[in-house]
């Protein structure tokens, strides 16, 4: 039987939308058979713990969104002040920070993409110029590490058009509007930005 080769995709967010139009750029450039998604809620474990099936995966692109990591205080409906928002980033930027380094460790290829921090969370926090600051952050923090590739988000992702903040808020799922309105959109994101990957 033979073994279908993979590419790893976890994030923040459910990307779990975004999986068929992955896998087709997967297939038509020849560089993976499948793109299986990791459940937000297990991004941390995937990180620290390799899956049974790690053999196939050829290498992981971890998508990270800051906002999310505030998500769940929002939720509950807790007013967050800026010492407090600052506080919880700053922490799960250190512990995400290390669960890549572990990540790395596996000797395949991690690529970074790091999504603004442009959402319901980082809009009714207020919080967006903050976010901005620690996604710069972990961006210059990860490009110490020589085995992960830190990756810009597509301009073409940049637009109002990926934040569908009611699809967010209920299903935790940002780029939804964008897979039903504008698929050629993010096609042109994920060729430019994944498959030129060295």
């Amino acid at each position: 039987m033979m073994t279908t080769v993979g590419i790893q995709i976890a994030a923040t967010f459910d990307i779990s939308p975004l999986q068929p139009i992955l896998r087709n750029y997967a297939n038509k450039y020849g560089f993976a058979d499948d793109v299986k998604p990791t459940p937000p809620s297990e991004l941390g474990r995937y990180m620290m713990i390799a899956p049974s099936d790690s053999e196939s995966v050829i290498g992981t692109i971890v998508v990270a969104r800051l906002e999310d990591w505030l998500r769940n205080s929002t939720r509950q409906g807790l007013t967050i002040d800026d010492m407090t928002a600052r506080r919880i980033l700053r922490t799960c930027l250190d512990e995400f920070s290390s669960q890549l380094a572990v990540l790395a460790l596996r000797g395949r290829p991690v690529w970074l993409l790091i999504c603004p921090s442009t959402g319901w969370v980082a809009e009714r926090l207020k919080v967006t110029t903050l976010c901005r600051t620690m996604t710069n952050l972990l961006a210059a923090r990860t490009r110490n590490l020589s085995q992960i590739t830190v990756l810009n988000w597509p301009t073409s992702l940049l637009s109002e058009d990926f934040n569908d903040r009611d699809s967010d808020q209920v299903s935790h799922t940002p780029g939804n509007s964008l897979v039903k309105a504008s698929p050629a959109k993010f096609r042109i994101g994920w060729q430019t930005r994944i498959v030129t990957l060295p």
